[in-house]
């Protein structure tokens, strides 16, 4: 009897790890991804005075420039910056069974992206299948130092879904920032995503330029 319910137990553990293991995306383990920057982080937890819980997995990967569009993981998938930048990827996985997830926000240094810029998207052709974002933007839009890169999804992913694989590009490497996961019932969760970082001479060629309009509308104001 006690070995009966020995190897039930242990079937029951070894379907557990094959759950959990088909949650994870290709990301995590793409060979062509910069070793180091590649892996899972956990959102967990509520905004402010919210009562319902975001639970999710954000799977992710960064790729030096020319190397996305090499990775067979991902089914050799277009680089939107033709091989010239980093290429940032993320694959969002839905935990728990309270709120369904409906963005993903991730934070940006500014100057981190050209002002400019327009390269951020989706893979519809996420090897696993996806949720496809209802939008894929920096903010603010326009010309102007963006903050973060968002993509919506409407309807929201519930259940056990999972988002497509998203991504941006920037000419800069990678460093650790809090980001968010947002759900439904106005509910967030943060934690720390990849996301380029200038670098320090842009940094303060960037400083430069704000100190000079400011001076400079500063100097017309007094005219």
């Amino acid at each position: 009897m006690a070995t009966s319910l020995g190897r039930l137990f242990g079937a029951a553990v070894i379907c557990l790890s094959m759950a959990v293991v088909a949650l994870a995306g290709p990301l995590t383990t793409d060979p062509f991804a910069i070793p180091g920057w590649q892996g899972s982080t956990v959102f967990s937890g509520t905004n402010g005075a919210a009562t319902h819980t975001v639970d999710a997995i954000v799977d992710f990967a960064v790729y030096a420039p020319g190397d996305f569009s090499l990775s067979a993981a991902l089914g050799n998938p277009t680089d939107i910056s033709g091989g010239t930048q980093y290429i940032y990827a993320y694959e969002v996985f839905r935990q728990g069974t309270d709120a369904d997830i409906s963005s993903l926000s991730v934070a940006l240094v500014p100057g981190a992206v050209p002002d400019n810029t327009t390269l951020v998207g989706h893979d519809p052709t996420t090897p696993e299948g996806g949720i496809a974002p209802v939008s894929s933007n920096f903010v603010p839009g326009g010309i102007g130092p963006k903050l973060n890169v968002r993509w919506n999804w409407i309807p929201a992913i519930s259940g056990s879904g999972h988002s497509d694989i998203v991504f941006f590009a920037s000419p800069y490497g990678p460093q650790m920032i809090n980001s968010t996961v947002g759900g439904t019932f106005t509910t967030a969760a943060m934690a720390t995503l990849p996301t380029p970082v200038p670098e320090p001479a842009s940094c303060v060629l960037m400083v430069a330029s704000v100190c000079t309009l400011y001076c400079v509308g500063r100097m017309r104001k007094r005219h």
